[in-house]
């Protein structure tokens, strides 16, 4: 029994049904392409049919207003905010050596 609602412990149950599709751009400009690719991979994911999947998009350049106007992504993170300014500056000096 569960003692907080009185009824048997096994009728309560608890499940997380969900995935996310992190997709991660660095490019120039990011425009409304990203959201297609993003549809066609999810697309081809197998995930149970009462599952949701969450599109998140991890950029690097100028994100078009219509990317983040179309609300397909749940969440749009700049690299910039995600690493740090300085930690960004300082991975595209050593890549750049």
């Amino acid at each position: 029994m569960n003692p907080a609602t009185g009824r048997p412990s096994n009728l309560v149950r608890y499940r997380i049904c969900g995935a996310y599709a992190v997709g991660i751009k660095r490019r120039e400009s990011i425009g409304e392409e990203v959201v297609h690719e993003a549809e066609e991979k999810i697309a081809r994911l197998k995930v149970r049919r009462e599952s949701s999947v969450y599109a998140v998009l991890v950029y690097e350049g100028r994100l078009s207003k219509r990317v983040e106007a179309d609300g397909f992504f749940a969440r749009t993170i700049s690299a910039e905010s995600l690493l740090g300014r300085e930690n960004l500056l300082a991975s595209n000096v050593l890549a750049r050596s």
